[in-house]
């Protein structure tokens, strides 16, 4: 019994080292790079890698968006929706943050340009 829990605990241990290692990343899913997209909202979904995003209420790792030029907006989810978007070409920047609301060093980033079209235009719905 003493053997099967020593090696629970090392597989264990090693699990977690693993996780705890590995470099923090962010990814931007939706929407593709270079994509069209019909507006006026726009659905943006990211991957982080390395850390957890977590809730408000426990202050855990979150992202900072940023819609061209607009004040970065916080999430602390996966999929975050941009309202009223204009037609348009368009840059989307994400940040990935620390629980207390600091940066990585170096910053952990991902952008994309896409262009957002009406509802309709060139036989979309």
């Amino acid at each position: 019994m003493a053997l099967v829990m020593a090696a629970l605990v090392t597989l264990l241990v090693g699990a977690f080292a693993a996780h705890a290692s590995q470099a923090p990343s962010v990814k931007i899913l939706e929407p593709a790079s270079d994509s069209t997209v019909v507006g006026p909202n726009l659905r943006v979904r990211v991957e982080a890698e390395g850390v957890e995003l977590g809730s408000r209420g426990r202050n855990g790792a979150h992202v900072l968006l940023r819609l061209d030029d607009m004040p970065a907006m916080k999430s602390y989810a996966e999929r975050f929706t941009f309202r009223g978007v204009a037609d348009g070409t368009h840059r989307l920047q994400v940040e990935l943050r620390r629980p207390d609301g600091g940066g990585f060093e170096p910053a952990v980033t991902a952008d994309v340009e896409f262009t957002v079209t009406a509802p309709g235009a060139n036989g979309r719905r």
